[in-house]
């Protein structure tokens, strides 16, 4: 087997062997086609011919997006590189050549891999639905960055806070007062229970999933809605644990002293 042959094969196992061989090695397209195949990240150790090859810059692109940054500067403005790249975990778009920086297909690729790359883009793409719609659903908070018309959208909000329930925070008044985007959003975080009017934090349904998604979400049930399910007796105590959290315990089992804890009680006795 011949030298060539040799590295090769070492750097299909092991794309960083390409680092101890020698230049005439190194720059044989081939073997750094392998390399980069194996670990994208190593097109930083190419030469500048190789890394604007457009078959390896496709290779490096496509196993780690972050290899973009050692794309050469005409490859950064070929779109089909740079699509391959906006795929990718670890593609930034503030490195995409000029002609490219507005492109509509590229700027959606890379917010439905990353929601926060929104924040990249040109006022005019940030306005775009279809493309807030892909960042909101792929990082709720992604919801921070969209312009006031855009973030009283119900469909984006309530896409937002099914990904992110916190996302609720950064909602208009309005719209953290529709009871199905405040429900969908306790269901995925409990504690955005927090941030809801008095008058939703005192409704039983939106409750009881917040309880359930969280425990902790318990602290900012309204007392209204606690006294409102003891039982005639008073039974249903509020109590702060050691750990300084709120619950309800059921101890004498009224209908419903338990819907809130899940039936639980805590380490009380029964």
């Amino acid at each position: 087997m011949s030298k060539r042959d040799d590295a090769l094969k070492a750097v299909q196992q092991n794309g960083f062997a390409i680092l101890g061989l020698s230049a005439d090695l190194q720059n044989d397209k081939k073997i750094a086609l392998a390399a980069v195949k194996q670990n994208g990240l190593l097109l930083f150790a190419l030469s500048a011919d190789l890394q604007n090859d457009k078959k390896i810059a496709l290779a490096a692109v496509k196993q780690n997006g972050f290899a973009f940054c050692w794309v050469s500067q005409a490859l950064k403005s070929d779109k089909e590189v740079v699509l391959a790249a906006a795929g990718q975990p670890g593609f930034e778009l503030d490195k995409v050549g000029e002609p490219l920086k507005n492109d509509r297909d590229i700027a959606l690729a890379a917010v439905k891999q990353n929601g926060l790359a929104l924040r990249e883009l040109s006022a005019n793409l940030q306005n775009d639905k279809e493309i807030a719609l892909a960042a909101v659903k792929q990082n709720g908070l992604a919801l921070l960055e969209l312009s006031e018309p855009l973030k009283n959208d119900r469909d984006i909000a309530l896409a937002a806070v099914n990904q992110d329930g916190l996302a609720l925070w950064g909602l208009s008044a309005d719209l953290q007062k529709d009871k199905e985007i405040a429900l969908a959003a306790v269901q995925q975080n409990g504690l955005a229970l927090w941030g809801l009017s008095k008058y939703l934090q005192n409704d039983m349904d939106i409750a009881l999933a917040a309880v359930k998604q969280n425990g902790l979400a318990l602290e900012y049930v309204s007392q209204e809605l606690l006294s409102q399910y003891s039982d005639i007796s008073g039974s249903m105590r509020i109590f702060q644990n050691p750990s300084s959290l709120w619950f309800i315990s059921g101890e004498n089992g009224g209908p419903h002293s338990n819907d809130l804890t899940g039936g639980r009680n805590f380490g009380h006795k029964p």
